[in-house]
């Protein structure tokens, strides 16, 4: 019954998101928690397997879990004309009770079912029931009501693997409502100028919202580790601002367990492990913002294939101050 479930909620696991990923994430039938939909998984058995991983391994996950939301954003792109919005716009309900971003990506996750170049009867990446299952979550949302209005309080404890990484990063908050350990990239220094505000409608050609820089050049989504919330939930938990430490921001930004770097990637869906403390701040400023960059200062941001490969280039260096 264990591998059936296994085969079953890969769908929302990095093996779904991104064919380069290998991970063995898994799902069990567990006790139904209060609050919380069916479709659920062995939260203990996903964090033992995860934790003899190490980091060039753990990156890998990541960096196909990045690649898998990008592809998502697009798929939702292909569908909508426009990049979705950091929040789900609704005007009768406070701004912090508004829905994220993340969940109008659940359908367009379920799209992923062939690796990109990939042909039908080959590299296949996830099945018909795996596909129902993402519907299933995003039907039962009700998308004029808050996160945590009692319609869509099941879905708000419900975790996703899809927007989980290895890590130290806990699989719930405080109260019990399922993270996520991955965010839009609003901007640059608390300013709505990236991929992903919160009104939307950032476009790849055309219209005052559109990504000037390039696809390459803009980042999308980031790692994140601390203040974490709800993944159902608009705010600092589900989208953030890049900022540089000589910034020296106030509320939280991108990052992961290693101190001044971490995963990022663009909208074309590259991956990218970036060196933030030692990237000079208008270059990351640049590559955090759809229009702005300018091409010789984004030559400048100090970037890896992985964690690996930056702890190799650096393991003697530390950060500038």
């Amino acid at each position: 019954m264990a591998s059936h479930t296994f085969t079953l909620f890969v769908l929302l696991a990095t093996v779904c998101l991104c064919p380069s990923t290998s991970a063995d994430d898994s799902a069990t039938e567990a006790p139904e928690r209060s609050g919380e939909l069916r479709f659920t998984l062995d939260e203990l058995e996903l964090r033992t397997q995860w934790s003899g991983l190490d980091d060039q391994q753990a990156g890998k996950i990541i960096r196909g879990k990045l690649n898998g939301l990008a592809r998502a954003a697009h798929a939702y792109y292909d569908a909508n004309g426009v990049f979705p919005p950091a929040v789900v716009p609704n005007a009768t309900i406070p701004a912090e009770k508004r829905l994220s971003g993340l969940v109008l990506l659940l359908p367009h996750l379920r799209r992923l079912t062939y690796a990109k170049g990939g042909k039908e009867g080959s590299d296949k990446i996830i099945d018909d029931q795996q596909r129902d299952m993402a519907q299933t979550l995003f039907d039962s949302i009700d998308l004029t009501k808050g996160w945590d209005d009692p319609a869509n309080i099941k879905a708000s404890k419900t975790i996703v693997p899809a927007f989980l990484a290895p890590g130290s990063a806990p699989f719930r908050d405080q109260y019990g409502y399922a993270t996520s350990h991955f965010a839009f990239v609003r901007g640059a220094q608390g300013r709505d100028d990236g991929a992903f505000p919160e009104a939307g409608g950032t476009t790849m050609g055309g219209g005052k919202a559109m990504i000037a820089d390039g696809l390459s050049q803009t980042l999308a989504f980031g790692e994140i580790q601390n203040e974490l919330g709800p993944w159902t939930a608009a705010g600092l938990s589900t989208a953030r601002h890049v900022y540089h430490p000589t910034d020296r921001p106030t509320v939280s930004t991108f990052g992961g367990p290693f101190d001044g770097a971490c995963y990022f990637a663009t909208c074309d869906g590259a991956e990218l492990f970036l060196d933030i403390a030692r990237t000079p701040a208008r270059a990351l400023h640049a590559l955090a913002t759809r229009d702005g960059g300018d091409y010789d200062e984004l030559k400048s941001v100090i970037r890896f294939r992985d964690a690996t490969e930056w702890m190799a280039a650096h393991r003697n260096a530390k950060p500038p101050n």
